[in-house]
């Protein structure tokens, strides 16, 4: 009997541990669900659907060259094929995780909106003029 006892208290109190655990959110403050409340999905659905601030401005700075293959992985998952090439995110968390995963190699901008291709950064102007070609029909 002292036995069941004590394995009923300890079942009891290992599932008020595990419900007060999963019933959090990682990136939404603890909130306390009532018995005659709203349920605990229309309370996750209307966290979902907020719209991201922001977007991030993601350049790969170094190569990915030596790295394991579920990094470089990431990298390829992000949109991110050259050296220096510039991607644009929502700001997510799913995103984010990605971004912390290889944060050693990336260059990370907030930005509130994505620029025109006109707006973006062009080449900058050579350092020479031509001024006339050669005619190579000689």
């Amino acid at each position: 009997m002292n036995f069941l006892c004590s394995l009923t208290k300890l079942f009891s109190i290992q599932s008020r541990v595990t419900s007060r655990y999963f019933s959090q959110s990682y990136f939404t403050p603890p909130t306390l669900i009532k018995p005659n409340s709203k349920s605990v999905s229309q309370i996750s659905h209307k966290n979902s659907s907020k719209i991201p601030n922001g977007f991030f401005k993601i350049t790969l700075r170094r190569s990915t060259i030596g790295l394991p293959l579920k990094l470089r992985r990431v990298v390829r998952a992000l949109g991110l094929r050259r050296l220096q090439q510039t991607v644009y995110h929502s700001q997510t968390a799913y995103i984010a995780g990605m971004i912390l995963k290889v944060k050693e190699i990336l260059q990370v901008i907030n930005v509130k909106k994505i620029p025109a291709p006109e707006e973006r950064k062009k080449r900058a102007k050579k350092g020479y003029v031509i001024i006339k070609k050669h005619n190579s029909n000689l």
